[in-house]
């Protein structure tokens, strides 16, 4: 048979470390764009503190920063929906490893 347990459990274990690696991945990526955005922000502010930015500028400005709050909220909650799944997953079944 070409399907056994031992080929089912590589199959998961190189998921397992595909999925991990990724998530790391994508931890770092948006901790860096947190870092660009927070520098961007405090650039966008000392213009406008300044009366660099106005009018339009100014409120295009704002809304860009309160985009990028909700984006950051909403990856924030998907991070913790994953670590919450993962931990139920990790308590019922400790033989994965995971």
């Amino acid at each position: 048979m070409w399907l056994n347990e031992q080929s089912i459990t590589d199959g998961f274990s190189n998921f397992k470390n595909f999925m991990g690696d990724a998530w790391h991945t994508g931890h770092k990526v948006m901790n860096t764009m947190d870092r660009y955005a927070n520098i961007g922000l405090r650039l966008f502010g000392a213009a406008a503190n300044t009366g660099l930015v106005r009018g339009r500028a100014l409120e295009s400005g704002i809304q860009a920063t309160k985009g990028y709050g909700q984006f950051r909220n909403k990856v924030n909650n998907f991070s913790k929906d994953v670590d919450t799944t993962v931990n139920h997953f990790r308590q019922a079944v400790p033989e994965l490893n995971i």
